[in-house]
């Protein structure tokens, strides 16, 4: 079984925090693994999503979101004919060594990164997220999904193993 590290920092390289000066949440994970995927290859495997994720979302959506008058874009927008192979979160930024997806609402900005550094005989797959609150809706939309967000992102992390 692959180790999952949680990192007490984001990565200095990451594109992530670009045009960010603070934001209310952050966190970092990582996997060691040898891979020559791409950064895109990985990031498709990661975000292939578990049907039980899929079915998370979908009651995020209907118990928070909808009824909350909440909106996340298009994030929200397919969450009903979301698949397994499906990515819905919009790409918003990348290199040859990371991809930065996210979106913006009037209650959050949120990113999440997938990144691939080359180290000796592996590489480390990092799995980068932060999240700002533009206002007290957005501190309380995003309280309860922390409470579900290590256990994701740690099942997404796993699938490359």
């Amino acid at each position: 079984m692959t180790r999952i590290y949680k990192i007490r920092e984001l990565p200095k390289e990451t594109l992530i925090m670009k045009n960010m000066e603070s934001v209310n949440y952050y966190d970092s994970y990582m996997i060691k693994k040898k891979t020559s995927d791409s950064i895109e290859i990985i990031t498709k495997k990661i975000l292939t999503l578990p049907s039980w994720i899929i079915f998370a979302l979908r009651i995020r959506y209907y118990l928070i979101v909808r009824p909350l008058g909440l909106s996340t874009g298009r994030f929200d927008s397919g969450i009903e004919n979301l698949k397994e192979n499906d990515n819905p979160v919009p790409i918003i930024g990348k290199n040859e060594n990371e991809i930065v997806m996210g979106s913006d609402d009037k209650h959050l900005y949120y990113r999440i990164s997938i990144m691939k550094r080359e180290i000796e005989q592996e590489s480390e797959i990092y799995l980068n997220t932060i999240v700002k609150y533009n206002n007290i809706w957005g501190k309380l939309y995003f309280m309860p999904v922390k409470i579900g967000h290590k256990l994701v992102v740690k099942s997404l992390l796993s699938r490359l193993a």
